[in-house]
């Protein structure tokens, strides 16, 4: 076959044979630019009909002597057919353009990094797809393991009572305290217990209408609260209940410190939830509690106090999630494996595989946005936007990982033992408190847009 290359042809050429007379020039036609050679350096780099010299130290690049005749004084060359491009630059274009790829397979190199062809290709970790290890510094995995091994070893064995009796184990805040991850951005030891108390019942997601006052005693320096929270987890054992009222006498949102043992102070226990049931929720009901004034947050104003805790807590939540979507892969993962109907394993079935895939992608990104995020918020970049994003991601998408486990394992999803029912009923909370799915999604809308959608608009003056 023929090749064509900076518009030289040979004399194969289609329509024609080798045996053929050659056919005259046609003087109106524009001479042939030179071939194009392959740029010092390897690969082909720019093609022009440049030819290479060798200086001492250097390599450069200089046009080769035409061997064109020069046109008589007074008269010019014939010019190409108008257009965009002369056809005969079309091929070095189109070959200048293809040189980076070109220059890949001359060196050897191929997808996935500059190792050569005969190297072993990377194993795919369906437990890390996207190698999430290789992120983590030495500290980060210790701490990590140490973790999972309390969690192996102490928690789970302890969980499925406690989950199914409805009992709170005091002791794991102080072992968790004891390991350091209990409040990992305070020095927390766990000796005493705390809730925290925003939600009311009758402003879930609008703290900014809370109902929950403090009036200022200037004789005493103390404060009076009245009002109640509600679906406050640890309210039941708590040793100390940071709560968040209205002052009378700027309206302005400010957090107390409120003990155990005050007058009027109770914190009633909420019966029958089936979401989890292995912590103590419950409400704070403040029947004119007083509080001495050093109890007053000092530096917590407005509602950007409550606001920044939650934002912090949401974070957190987003890494936790995902840990309960990996739990109910893992168990639905071997469940499939170890199987039989039909006459073979259930995770033979392209329906189970291609759920197991969806699981697997979708955990694995979530990881990976969790530690971005965390980067960003080691480095003071982490918009409280970006915190809305994850949270809602992990809980929505680690609901929906554990609802398919759960059907993958038939009956025995529902059975505790499995304990995919448990982080199901689980995730159905998680994905309502700390802001819920579709709070998340209004924040983020009022990001993208500019207008916020949490409240209807004032209506317009009328007119005259």
């Amino acid at each position: 076959m023929g090749t064509r290359g900076g518009g030289h042809e040979t004399s194969s050429r289609r329509g024609r044979s080798s045996g053929d007379p050659p056919r005259p020039r046609n003087p109106s036609a524009p001479p042939s630019p030179l071939p194009p050679r392959l740029c010092p350096g390897g690969g082909l780099g720019v093609l022009q009909p440049w030819a290479a010299t060798r200086s001492p130290g250097r390599q450069e690049l200089t046009s080769r002597p035409s061997s064109r005749p020069t046109p008589p004084p007074g008269t010019s060359r014939p010019r190409a057919p108008p257009g965009p491009f002369a056809a005969a630059e079309l091929v070095p274009m189109a070959l200048r353009l293809a040189a980076p790829l070109l220059r890949l397979v001359r060196t050897g190199v191929r997808w996935g990094g500059t190792a050569p062809p005969s190297q072993a290709a990377a194993a795919f970790d369906w437990r890390d797809p996207l190698g999430l290890e290789g992120l983590l510094a030495p500290e980060e995995r210790l701490l990590r393991d140490a973790l999972r091994k309390y969690c192996g070893e102490r928690l789970l064995p302890r969980v499925l009572h406690a989950n199914r009796h409805e009992v709170f184990d005091r002791e794991i805040v102080s072992e968790m305290g004891a390991l350091g991850v209990l409040g990992p951005t305070i020095k927390a030891r766990g000796e005493l217990l705390g809730c925290f108390g925003l939600t009311e019942p009758n402003h879930g997601s609008d703290p900014g209408r809370m109902e929950t006052r403090a009036r200022y005693n200037p004789s005493a320096k103390t404060y009076t609260l009245r009002g109640s929270k509600t679906w406050i987890t640890n309210a039941p054992a708590a040793d100390l209940c940071l709560v968040w009222a209205v002052c009378e006498e700027d309206g302005r949102v400010r957090g107390f410190l409120l003990e155990r043992g005050m007058p009027g102070l109770s914190t009633p226990k909420i019966e029958g939830k089936f979401s989890l049931r292995a912590s103590a929720t419950g409400m704070i009901l403040m029947d004119d509690v007083e509080v001495p004034e050093e109890n007053l947050l000092p530096h917590a104003d407005g509602l950007a106090g409550p606001f920044g805790c939650l934002t912090h807590a949401r974070y957190g939540i987003a890494w936790g999630a995902l840990g309960a979507a990996e739990a109910c892969l893992e168990t639905a993962r071997q469940y499939v494996l170890d199987r039989s109907q039909f006459g073979g394993p259930l995770a033979r079935n392209q329906l189970v595989q291609k759920k197991l895939a969806d699981m697997v992608t979708e955990i694995a990104l979530g990881l990976q946005a969790c530690l971005r995020l965390g980067r960003l918020k080691d480095e003071g970049r982490a918009a409280p936007e970006m915190v809305s994003m994850l949270k809602r991601n992990s809980c929505g998408k680690a609901l929906a990982i554990a609802r398919e486990a759960r059907d993958m394992l038939g009956g025995n999803g529902i059975c505790d033992e499995y304990h995919v029912i448990r982080h199901l009923m689980n995730l159905e909370a998680v994905n309502t408190y700390e802001g819920t799915h579709d709070i998340h999604a209004l924040i983020l809308g009022r990001a993208i847009t500019g207008i916020q959608a949490f409240a209807p608009s004032k209506p317009p003056a009328p007119r005259g």
